[in-house]
């Protein structure tokens, strides 16, 4: 049986968090870690000792693979609150892109505890890409609501509404317009399979069928997924006898202008 004096020494000896390192431009050291990006590539940390304190950083690698398969990871406030949280948690400052340790020069604790708290970050954040593989409908739903924080409309989310059979009716958004009885209702569908698209459009439908007698002047806005070839034609006509509909971000502009028009200042 191990004791845990055993099992200390015997992953001191195996275990190694550096694969190689190397001196690039300026004297700035690469330290390629056993850390993988989840594409398996080894995740690079580079120390910088030209000040006091020293600088660990991913000089923006990072940043750059997702970039490479096509996310943002600073695009949306749902992964911005994401990146944040992770460098909150591991102690990691964030720098025109880049993420970064600052440590005591010669502390060779203060070190490997700053390439192992790095690396971990750098995994953590390159899962960005893993999340936007298995888009839900609440990323499309988070999707839709940065574009409306980004034109600085006041809006509430999960709006409650009395149904016409006194039930309660959430709608994704209500973004207020120029009077207090004008506004926009937005409700957002986004699915990856035609049995779930239906589903939800039949949802929406029910839900706007609920309201239309208190519409009161409010526009209905069914925003849907343009990135998915999920729903049907027929659903897609029976959602339009209650809302206007829109394909999102295809049609951005489009909503956009539907907004506005219920918001002339914004």
């Amino acid at each position: 049986m191990l004791r845990c004096d055993a099992v200390n020494e015997a992953l001191r000896k195996s275990i190694s968090l550096v694969a190689e390192c190397d001196t690039i431009s300026d004297g700035i050291l690469r330290i390629a870690t056993e850390f993988r990006y989840p594409d398996g590539s080894h995740v690079d940390v580079f120390l910088d000792q030209s000040s006091s304190p020293y600088i660990l950083s991913d000089l923006g690698e990072t940043a750059a693979y997702l970039r490479e398969v096509g996310i943002k990871p600073w695009a949306s406030r749902k992964r911005r609150n994401i990146v944040a949280d992770v460098c909150r948690r591991l102690r990691i400052n964030q720098n025109d892109g880049q993420l970064q340790i600052e440590f005591p020069g010669m502390d060779q604790d203060a070190f490997a505890d700053a390439v192992l708290r790095l690396g971990q970050a750098c995994i953590r954040i390159s899962d960005l890409s893993l999340a936007v593989r298995h888009r839900s409908p609440s990323d499309f739903k988070d999707q839709v609501q940065d574009f409306i924080d980004s034109h600085q409309f006041q809006y509430e989310v999960d709006h409650k509404l009395l149904g016409s059979k006194g039930n309660e009716v959430r709608i994704d958004f209500k973004i207020d317009g120029p009077r207090p009885q004008s506004a926009s209702l937005v409700q957002t569908l986004s699915a990856a399979d035609s049995n779930t698209a239906r589903h939800q459009a039949e949802d929406a439908f029910a839900r706007w069928y609920d309201i239309n007698e208190q519409r009161n002047g409010n526009s209905f806005l069914t925003v849907y997924d343009s990135s998915s070839d999920a729903f049907r034609e027929p659903d897609l006509r029976r959602l339009q006898d209650f809302s206007q509909l829109i394909r999102f971000p295809a049609q951005q502009q489009l909503f956009l202008e539907a907004l506005r028009s219920q918001n002339p200042g914004a």
